[in-house]
């Protein structure tokens, strides 16, 4: 069960870097247009 919420948790950090990524780029690609 302690494999799981490790798993669970490293998902999670994955998750909040990805949007973290998406929104950086989001921001880059709006200066770079503008």
């Amino acid at each position: 069960m302690k494999d799981e919420r490790s798993v669970d948790g490293i998902l999670r950090e994955y998750r909040v870097s990805m949007e973290c990524s998406l929104k950086a780029m989001n921001l880059y690609t709006e200066l770079g247009l503008s």
